[in-house]
């Protein structure tokens, strides 16, 4: 490996988190109590008011279990996407919800189900994709997350964080130079990127 390979591994490794908390996980605004808020207290209290009054209400549930989430309850999280799935087992995004939930809790195999249902439902769902391909690439199936990862950016080729994910694949391989292109591919997708310093500060020792 060359110095300037060596560079590019340690500033690639550290923005990493970077763009994960740039690109989070994909919420629709209007399904979300309290959404602009942050009040995610706020967000349960109205959700379980909602199931009270209809324990029927699927959405309730799911979204009980997202701002469960976001307060780091997994297990009341996946105890509610539970319910909400018994009640409407067709909704794609809630087996997503869930799969992100098992997925942060350590439950890889539970997360690739999750995701492989919401996938089946909801072919073109780009998320459950990566997502899928993370899960993968956690428990060091290379080749399916490559497979996972390569479908968003067929879906959707003009997705910045589509390359950069792949990226993070032949990074484990150790192909240095497939993951150079795929992040130069994705900062040239989005150049907002290089507003920000963090990324800036990578741009500038690549080119050292």
């Amino acid at each position: 490996m060359t110095i300037g390979d060596e560079r590019f591994r340690e500033v690639f490794n550290r923005v990493e988190k970077f763009l994960e908390d740039r690109y989070g996980i994909p919420v629709v605004i209007s399904e979300v109590p309290h959404p602009f808020t942050g009040d995610l207290d706020g967000a349960i209290s109205d959700s379980s008011r909602a199931i009270e009054l209809n324990l029927r209400l699927a959405l309730a549930w799911n979204n009980r279990g997202l701002a469960r989430m976001d307060k780091g309850d997994l297990a009341g999280a996946v105890s509610d996407f539970d319910r909400s799935i018994k009640l409407d087992p067709k909704r794609a995004e809630t087996y997503y919800n869930r799969g992100t939930a098992r997925y942060r809790s350590g439950d890889f195999d539970g997360s690739i189900t999750d995701r492989t249902r919401a996938i089946k439902l909801k072919p073109d769902f780009v998320a459950a994709w990566g997502d899928r391909g993370a899960a993968r690439l956690a428990k060091g199936d290379t080749a399916g997350a490559l497979a996972d990862y390569n479908r968003p950016i067929e879906l959707n080729p003009s997705s910045a964080i589509g390359y950069f994910n792949r990226a993070l694949v032949w990074r484990e391989r150790g192909d240095w130079s497939r993951a150079r292109a795929d992040y130069d591919r994705a900062i040239a997708l989005d150049p907002r990127l290089a507003d920000d310093k963090a990324l800036e500060r990578m741009r500038n020792r690549l080119t050292r």
